[in-house]
């Protein structure tokens, strides 16, 4: 028994040995000392092809892939800042192949595809707007804009045509656009908008958020014409107003300025 157990135990350390004097697992480790992972992987999968039960050669191809996968994700996380969506795309599928069980490359790769397709709908729509073709052109930016909501182009482009259109038919436009906080819509059509009235919520918006939020974009700021207060208490109001104004005895007709009474 004790010749036995000996004899397995050089059978594996032979096997370990030969496995790293194996020409393919040599030049893996050449290739992975140089950060040539790609390389590293498919001289590690050359490894495997002749000896496809060792386990010390799936150990190193296992992490060649996990360190090839990981490269290939921060290419495409730099390809997106350049807006080289194709590559992106390209980048991020290659990570998810070499590494499937990261949920991030699944989120990676989806996310690429979404922004390539906006960026597509963009194109499209520009092309069709050249033609003079605005139905279809409003249709394919509304589309790029819900693939990307950040795609300013098309939101520009929304807003010109949809004025071209209207300035047919009316003398004035209200166009009720979202906060100008946390959403880039109204900076975004700034350009098309001939004035701005900055609508404010009573006792909710302070003056300094307001005043930072002009400051921080002069064309919405040059073009506003003022404000407007909804829910408005109107018994906090009167605090506010001169005694003798009309707008201090409109208090005392306020009845007979609602509806139903």
């Amino acid at each position: 028994m004790r010749f036995l157990a000996t004899s397995y135990q050089l059978f594996a350390i032979c096997c370990i040995v030969a496995a790293c004097t194996m020409p393919e697992v040599k030049q893996g480790d050449q290739l992975a000392a140089k950060g040539d992972w790609d390389g590293a992987v498919a001289a590690y999968r050359g490894a495997l092809k002749k000896k496809p039960f060792d386990e010390d050669v799936k150990q190193r191809l296992d992490q060649a892939k996990t360190r090839a996968a990981d490269q290939h994700y921060a290419e495409g996380r730099q390809y997106l800042k350049e807006n080289r969506l194709a590559e992106a795309v390209q980048a991020f599928k290659q990570a998810l192949s070499l590494d499937p069980s990261r949920s991030e490359h699944q989120t990676a790769v989806s996310d690429a595809f979404r922004l390539k397709e906006a960026r597509d709908r963009l194109h499209a729509a520009e092309r069709f707007q050249t033609l003079g073709r605005l139905d279809e052109a409003l249709a394919a930016y509304e589309q790029a804009v819900q693939l990307d909501p950040d795609l300013t182009k098309a939101l520009e482009a929304i807003t010109a045509i949809a004025a071209q259109q209207a300035e047919q038919q009316f003398d004035w436009i209200v166009l009720d656009l979202p906060p100008l906080g946390p959403v880039v819509d109204a900076r975004a059509v700034a350009s098309q908008i001939d004035a701005f009235v900055l609508v404010v919520q009573w006792g909710r918006t302070s003056r300094r958020l307001v005043r930072t939020t002009l400051e921080a974009d002069r064309h919405i700021r040059d073009k506003c014409l003022g404000v407007v207060f909804n829910k408005v208490d109107m018994k906090q109001l009167r605090l506010y107003e001169a005694y003798g104004s009309k707008a201090y005895y409109s208090g005392q007709y306020k009845n007979y300025y609602r509806e139903g009474t």
